[in-house]
């Protein structure tokens, strides 16, 4: 959301009024109207809105339209909860979880590579709980601000645990949609030097990864000016998940 103003807030809300989508996570979220106009927006069409404030920080919401949903973020154990919300949805066969999650930047400044090296690492741990208590069926969505070993292209300036993180998410049995249908590396965000990067992600477990039936990485979020980066839509064709996922 780059923390929407309200007019940009309105649109992006129009935009997901245009989709089917049951579960919808937004990146960068923050405390101003924008956001607060947004998760009423989703409120008034059902969605169960799972946030925690962020203060003067950027944050990430779910919103997840079922019938029974139970917040579990503080399960999750993470440093930033306000980056990391989560939820447990009842599904006919039993449950599965969502987390969304919204890694700081790459900064350096300010302690703050230490606090995303804690951030990653407390999401391991936390992500390691989940995937045992809902027997792999777990969906992690959003933007990781970082990149795979085997990105292409290559990008210096990633630290080895930035690459850990990656790694840690296939020890869990979390693919991203991509690699799991076996289709060509992806961009979503291209910064000003031109370089593209495939920032944002939606990770499937292995207790539904046979389910995923497709996804694609939505350009016209870009050109339509809602967003500087692509959104990333997966169909997920199980009794166990949602139907349709934004992140």
């Amino acid at each position: 959301m780059g923390a929407a103003s309200l007019e940009r807030a309105e649109r992006i809300a129009d935009w997901l009024d245009g989709r089917a989508d049951d579960v919808v996570a937004l990146t960068e979220t923050s405390a101003g109207a924008g956001t607060g106009l947004m998760m009423g927006r989703l409120a008034a069409r059902g969605f169960h809105v799972v946030t925690r404030p962020a203060g003067t920080d950027r944050g990430a919401l779910l919103a997840i339209r079922a019938t029974q949903v139970v917040d579990i973020t503080a399960q999750l154990g993470s440093t930033m909860p306000w980056r990391s919300p989560a939820a447990q949805l009842q599904m006919a066969d039993g449950p599965m979880g969502v987390v969304a999650v919204y890694a700081p930047s790459r900064n350096r400044r300010d302690g703050r590579a230490e606090r995303k090296r804690e951030f990653f690492s407390s999401l391991t741990q936390g992500l390691a709980v989940l995937r045992e208590r809902f027997d792999g069926r777990l969906v992690v969505l959003g933007d990781h601000n970082s990149v795979p070993r085997d990105h292409l292209p290559a990008h210096a300036g990633f630290t080895s645990w930035e690459y850990q993180w990656h790694d840690d998410l296939q020890d869990l049995g979390l693919r991203n949609v991509h690699a799991v249908l076996d289709r060509e590396q992806p961009y979503s965000w291209v910064g000003r030097t031109g370089n593209a990067y495939l920032y944002d992600y939606a990770h499937i477990g292995d207790g539904l990864g046979g389910s995923v039936a497709d996804f694609s990485y939505l350009a016209d979020s870009r050109a339509l000016g809602l967003s500087d980066h692509a959104a990333v839509s997966a169909r997920l064709d199980s009794p166990t998940a949602a139907r349709t996922i934004v992140s």
